[in-house]
């Protein structure tokens, strides 16, 4: 069965922007695209949130669209997975921003970042870090610090704990000496920031 293809009709922007105004909003995407390109490689703190790191990729991903669309409208097409078990072909800019879009949220690094996780109920005292630790079900225990809190009660706040590049999500147990067993946590990069340590005996 031969693959459909999306007709392209013909863009009415050639008929209302002149040459040169096209050129420099091609021009003022792609130094853009390759901006955040270089922001998302060289400062990737900047989008270790989920939603920013998302937002970086549809803006890249449709600066580079628009790019390519003034210049080459018709040129640019990919295959799409079967739908409904009919084979499509987009053309234009559709097959670009999704090319880009797609390759982006998949391989833009995430770096490493720490998270204050409060431990609630309060009460625990502070200890340090051979009484009380974060590990993981498997890997190397991740660096994390001990907060106490801002009263001089030598009470636990929270723990900081740094997530590895790549890393979102950890799931490991919390070990407090005088507890007879350690608490199952999960922490995540955009998950709660809080500890429920209501379980420990």
């Amino acid at each position: 069965m031969n693959d459909k293809v999306i007709p392209m009709a013909l863009p009415p922007y050639r008929k209302a922007l002149s040459p040169k105004v096209l050129g420099a909003l091609a021009l003022v995407c792609l130094v853009l695209s390759i901006a955040f390109s270089i922001l998302a490689i060289f400062v990737p703190a900047l989008f270790e949130n989920e939603i920013a790191r998302f937002m970086l990729c549809v803006s890249t991903a449709t600066l580079l669209a628009v790019f390519f669309f003034i210049f080459y409208p018709e040129k640019v097409q990919t295959n799409l997975p079967l739908v409904t078990g009919i084979g499509l072909r987009v053309a234009g800019p559709i097959a670009l921003w999704l090319g880009v879009f797609l390759l982006l949220l998949h391989y833009a690094p995430e770096p490493q970042s720490g998270r204050l996780f409060e431990i609630t109920p309060a009460g625990m005292y502070l200890g340090d870090q051979s009484t009380t630790y974060f590990f993981p079900k498997e890997g190397p225990k991740p660096d994390q610090w001990l907060v106490g809190a801002n009263d001089n009660s030598r009470l636990l706040y929270g723990i900081y704990v740094v997530f590895p590049i790549n890393v979102r999500k950890i799931d490991g147990f919390l070990h407090h000496d005088g507890w007879s067993n350690n608490v199952k946590v999960t922490l995540s990069r955009d998950g709660p920031p809080t500890i429920d340590v209501s379980s420990a005996r």
